[in-house]
């Protein structure tokens, strides 16, 4: 069975699962897709979320796949059920890894409800005030203060150690007794430009309101547009109908020049091409091609950047790698994001 297929595979399922995860808040843990035993780092694209049943499953492949001290780590996540290793090593067993999927979340949880917030040992009992310049006022211990002001656990810190004298709006008079708020954001600022203007879209769409009404619509910046420095976004927003497209037609017209100038020296043509010819070879069917770096990329149909890094070992690309990475193939990174 090809277990490192089987592994690619699910890792990249798991990839686009990923945010959910967070979204719906599911006990997770972080696994290294290729492991520091074996060359892995603790870079984002060599780090996924898992569920703990994923995250055994994941090492047991490992385990297949490299054997000798991949086992350890599979061992280590079993250690609640130490007199089965046997069984363990059963890949298929889907009611181990649902038993240990159970196990984590409730030890998980567990110290959540014992040692986390204002159930930490460490956790700060003290009650404080704090204010804001409306005239409200929260009165609570830090974890309360988060509920009661909406502020973040690092915010409620700074204005109780006097880092920050206020934060949107809220200060703590022991440290600020003045109750000084720092300027005013948004429209709320006497700054703030309260003109009303009109923005229309390429589609047809029309939108109406101050220069803050619109990027918090859009989430588009409207200074570029209100200043003159560009006649429309990128998004195809612009003052007025005939500018909707500019940014479109300003595009088309650069990609243009630069197809020009460039004439019929791209690729294998440009006379700054690497012209050395490299031996790639297959890791799973064996077949091996003989070519420049330029006509592989074509033949992939991946980009430079993409080759540069398989030619340097940091992945294969579809099971292709460089004939002096072929020894040490199966410790290449998994998949890469083909161009298109």
């Amino acid at each position: 069975m090809n277990y490192e297929r089987i592994y690619n595979e699910f890792i990249t399922s798991r990839r686009e699962l990923e945010k959910s995860l967070t979204v719906y808040k599911v006990y997770f843990e972080r696994h290294h897709i290729l492991p520091k035993a074996l060359g892995g780092d603790d870079s984002v694209i060599n780090l996924i979320k898992l569920t703990p049943s994923d995250h055994l499953f994941s090492h047991l492949l490992l385990a297949k796949i490299h054997g000798g001290t991949m086992w350890l780590a599979v061992k280590a996540m079993l250690d609640f059920e130490p007199n089965k290793t046997k069984k363990n090593r059963k890949i298929t067993n889907k009611s181990l890894r649902e038993k240990y999927n159970w196990v984590r979340i409730n030890i998980a949880r567990n110290y959540s409800e014992r040692f986390s917030g204002q159930n930490s040992p460490n956790a700060d009992k003290n009650i404080y005030v704090l204010k804001k310049s409306s005239g409200d006022s929260a009165r609570g211990n830090r974890s309360e203060l988060i509920t009661l002001t909406g502020l973040s656990r690092s915010a409620i810190s700074s204005l109780l150690l006097g880092n920050k004298d206020s934060q949107k709006g809220w200060y703590f008079p022991d440290k600020n007794p003045k109750g000084r708020c720092g300027p005013l954001l948004g429209i709320e600022s006497p700054q703030a430009d309260k003109t009303i203007y009109k923005f229309y879209h390429i589609s047809g769409a029309i939108f109406e309101g101050t220069q803050i009404d619109f990027k918090n619509h859009t989430g588009l910046s409207p200074s570029p547009l209100i200043n003159g420095i560009n006649k429309s976004t990128k998004e195809g927003w612009a003052l007025n109908r005939v500018n909707c497209g500019n940014w479109v037609e300003g595009a088309k017209q650069r990609a243009q020049n630069a197809a020009n100038s460039r004439g019929s020296i791209s690729g294998t043509d440009n006379p700054r091409a690497i012209k050395k010819e490299y031996i790639f070879i297959n890791t799973k069917t064996m077949e091996v091609k003989r070519c420049k770096r330029a006509e592989m990329s074509i033949f992939l149909n991946v980009t430079s950047a993409q080759m540069h890094g398989m030619i340097n070992g940091h992945y294969k690309i579809q099971s292709w790698c460089l004939k002096e990475h072929y020894s040490n193939s199966k410790n290449l990174g998994g998949y890469v994001v083909l161009k298109g």
